[in-house]
């Protein structure tokens, strides 16, 4: 299946006018990080528990997951 499906991927002539893989370029810049806080920002949903709407019981524990949880995690912990 694998041959099947590249060989056709080399026939149409897919393989060509690629642009080449550059692992030294830095995608990342300030002003990009900063639309990228700015989106995760208005993406974040705070969830209060208000006469015991959720199913969140006293005591339990929120899992945190995610590249800057270790920075949340700092935050609450101080």
């Amino acid at each position: 299946m694998v041959i099947r499906i590249i060989s056709s991927w080399y026939k149409l002539g897919q393989d060509q006018d690629y642009p080449l893989f550059d692992a030294n370029r830095n995608v990342l810049s300030a002003k990009r990080n900063e639309l990228i806080r700015e989106l995760a920002a208005k993406s974040i949903v705070l969830l209060k528990n208000e006469n015991k709407t959720l199913p969140l019981s006293p005591g339990g524990f929120i899992s945190v997951f995610g590249q800057a949880s270790s920075e949340l995690i700092q935050t609450v912990q101080s």
